[in-house]
This record gives structure tokens, C-alpha cells and sequence, in this order.
């Protein structure tokens, strides 16, 4: 299994670079830069600081959208990475939930999405693409990479598993859901008009804790990040109410990220029992000592996850690099 980090652009891109550059040294194999314009620094621009400070690790969108960047502006932004990572970068997109929200605008539909997949496949690749029925070209185009979907509802899955070389799936599945999936992904893959390999890319917030009891208290915006967009049942199942932390204060209004964690933490503290939070970190996330972390790995590798991305429970957004967090993984063995 190929080990990646989330690496949110939360401080100046040349400091974002160098914690990269300290995820390459750690030997971790990816490093995913999410894109939304409100929250972080620029996506591509920071890839382009990211490859420049890299040799070896492979850099992707984590993801980047179709809304607030039109197809044409993703085309070259994608290209210009490409010339500065040759055979290291991969275009991963979505339907635009951060980003779209916070500009008011509409999530991708999945026809949409689609079509323009596929005018990024010929534009990236120097062949021509219809616009408003003039055909255009991207100069100077560096060819094809790997254009992954992160995709939760079902008929973005079935895009992704026919037109894209890899699939995202959300966080908040047991390691049955996540084998389940997996299969069901795999299967639709090998049924395409294009054989080809196939990614099931996971997604996990991840703890590694030397023993002693953790202090749960400060990973209560990820839990009720997570419950605000998972099933009823598993709030219900954590002892939650799903409708109080839609109205929490302090959680940015895009429902993935909190604006400042601390703010964050005080909000959820009153809705999320310390149990829960500990229950959802056991149940969901890559929990427990190096030994634990390594165990449940290895279980979600049987399960078929090719490659897992990870990222700190606490704090995404603060300005807040996570070099403690990759030292803490690295020192488990499962990136060397």
C-alpha cells in the first residue's frame, strides 16, 4: 500500500514545500494539496513550490474543482505542474463541495463532471477539444497523467470506476464498508471499455499515541465534521445529535473545515462526550500506537485499499503544518 499526506496549503506555500519536502524525507509516497480558494493558499501554485523543493514523492490535487476554475484553467494549471514533477503529479477532482459552497455556487453535476474529465484527458494529452464548437488546444501540453474522482454518491462512483484511473472514498467507513466498497469499485472498473489499473484511494485522519491516554477533547471538530455529512446512524450509534452540530458556532460554513480550531473545540466540547469522540477515533480513523496503526493498515490493504492518504486529527486550517504528525507516522515503519 502507497502511504500519502494530506497537506493542506493552512501557511505560505514556500513553508508548506518545505513540510512536503520533510514528508519525502519520511518516506512517505504522496502528498495531496486540497483546493479551496477561501480556506487555503492557492492549490497549484503551491504544487508548483512543492515540486521544485521534491525529487521523488508524488504530488496530487486533493481535490481540485470544475467550478470556481473552469476546465481550460485546470487544463494548464495541471501542465504546469506536470513540466516541474515529470510522471509525479495527479489530477484529482470533485464535485466542489468547499469551494463551491463558499462562493455560492452549485456542486458539479455528475453529467458535467464527465464531460469535462474527458476534455482534460485530450487537452492534457495535445488533442483537441470543442468549446462553444470552436476546437482548441492546450500549447505546449505535457501529456496524459492520472486523473482520479473523488466520489461518494453512487453515480459518481460508477463515473469514476468507468472514465478515471483512481477513486477517493469518504472517511467514515468501518474496514467492512471499506472492503465492501472496495469490491464494488473494482468490479465496476473491470467492466469499463478502458482496462486499466485501478487506485481505491482511502482517506483517514490518523492518531499515533505512545501508550498513554490521549487527550480526546481536541479531535471534536474532526468528529463532528465527520458526523455532520456521515449516516444518521452512526451519530446516533456515538450517542451524537446530528441536527446540534449542524448548528454549531465556530465550524466554518463550508461544513468540512473549521476556521479556527480552538474556537472549533469550545463549540463541539458541549455535544461530543469525550467517549464519543474516543469511539470515533477507535472506529473510523487510524487510532493507537505504532503496533495498532499497523495492524489496522494492514487491514484496510486486505480489504483492497491501494492507497491510503492521512492527516492529523486535530487542525487543518490554523496555519498549522503538520511536522509532529509526520514524524509521529513515520516512526511507525509503514512509509520506509
Amino acid at each position: 500500500m502507497r502511504i500519502g499526506l494530506r497537506l493542506p496549503a493552512c501557511d505560505r506555500a514556500d513553508r508548506v514545500a518545505a513540510a512536503a519536502a520533510h514528508a519525502e524525507a519520511a518516506g512517505f509516497d504522496s502528498v495531496w494539496v486540497p483546493d479551496s480558494q477561501l480556506l487555503w493558499r492557492d492549490t497549484f501554485v503551491t504544487l508548483a513550490l512543492v515540486a521544485a523543493s521534491t525529487r521523488r514523492i508524488a504530488l496530487a490535487t486533493g481535490v481540485t474543482n470544475l467550478v470556481t476554475r473552469h476546465v481550460t484553467v485546470v487544463a494548464s494549471a495541471a501542465r504546469t505542474v506536470q513540466e516541474l514533477a515529470p510522471g509525479r503529479f495527479t489530477l484529482a477532482l470533485g464535485a466542489g463541495r468547499s469551494a463551491a459552497d463558499m462562493a455560492g455556487a452549485e456542486h458539479t453535476p455528475t453529467r458535467d463532471l464527465g464531460e469535462s474529465l474527458r476534455a482534460l484527458r485530450a487537452l492534457l494529452s495535445g488533442q483537441p477539444w470543442s468549446f462553444a464548437g470552436q476546437p482548441q488546444w492546450l500549447t505546449g501540453a505535457a501529456g496524459a497523467c492520472p486523473v482520479y474522482l473523488g466520489a461518494g454518491g453512487p453515480r459518481n462512483v460508477r463515473l469514476a470506476c468507468t472514465e478515471a484511473d483512481g477513486i477517493i472514498l469518504a472517511s467514515t467507513l468501518s474496514v467492512t464498508d471499506v472492503a465492501r466498497t472496495a469490491a464494488m469499485v473494482r468490479a465496476l472498473a473491470a467492466r469499463s471499455s478502458h482496462p486499466r489499473p485501478f487506485d481505491v484511494v482511502l482517506w483517514l485522519r490518523a492518531h499515533v499515541h505512545d501508550g498513554s491516554p490521549p487527550d480526546p477533547r481536541q479531535w471534536k471538530p474532526a468528529v463532528a465534521i465527520a458526523l455532520r455529512n456521515a449516516p444518521e446512524d452512526i451519530a446516533e450509534s456515538l450517542g451524537v445529535d446530528r441536527q446540534a452540530l449542524r448548528q454549531t458556532a465556530g465550524l466554518h460554513s463550508d461544513g468540512t473545515h473549521p476556521a479556527a480550531w480552538a474556537e472549533a473545540v469550545a463549540s463541539c466540547d458541549p455535544l461530543i462526550s469525550d467517549e464519543a469522540a474516543m469511539a470515533y477515533a477507535q472506529r473510523y480513523c487510524l487510532y493507537g500506537t505504532q503496533a495498532d496503526i499497523v495492524g489496522r493498515v494492514a487491514e484496510l490493504e486486505r480489504a483492497g485499499v491501494t492507497t491510503l492518504i492521512t492527516t492529523p486529527l486535530a487542525g487543518d486550517t490554523a496555519g498549522t503544518l503538520p511536522d509532529e504528525f509526520i514524524d509521529s507516522f513515520a516512526a511507525t515503519g509503514l512509509t520506509s
